[in-house]
Parts: structure tokens; C-alpha cells; sequence
């Protein structure tokens, strides 16, 4: 989930800086960096949830979810 979110951090920041200057290219690449980060944690623990995910994120909010570890 990080290397895809760094992926998209790096054509953000690319984009920003090269192809439409706009803003401040390092801090809008960190922005979605994070952002991608997030919402691809987020879908990994509604589809395949691990040791990495939080529990609450998990199908059945507020149910304890038993892992196999």
C-alpha cells in the first residue's frame, strides 16, 4: 500500500512542478502521499484485513474480529 501511495505522491509532485506549476509541488506530493496511503489502508481492511489494519475499519464496525495469525 505504501509503494502505491508513493507512486502517486511522486506523479503529483511531478505534475505540480513540471507540467502545471501550481503550489508548492513538495508539500501537495506529502499531502497525497497521505491521502492515497490512507484511503488504500482503508480498502485493504474492508477487503483482506491483517495485523497492519485496525480493527474498527474491518466489515462489521464495532465487532471483534477474530485473525489467524
Amino acid at each position: 500500500m505504501a509503494t502505491f501511495a508513493i507512486i502517486i505522491g511522486t506523479l503529483v509532485g511531478y505534475y505540480s512542478q513540471y507540467v502545471n506549476q501550481f503550489g508548492i509541488p513538495a508539500v501537495q506530493s506529502l499531502v497525497a502521499t497521505g491521502i492515497a496511503y490512507y484511503a488504500f489502508m482503508y480498502l485493504k481492511a474492508r477487503i483482506a484485513p491483517d495485523a497492519f489494519t485496525p480493527d474498527k475499519w474491518a466489515e462489521g464496525k464495532g465487532q471483534d474480529i477474530k485473525r489467524v495469525v
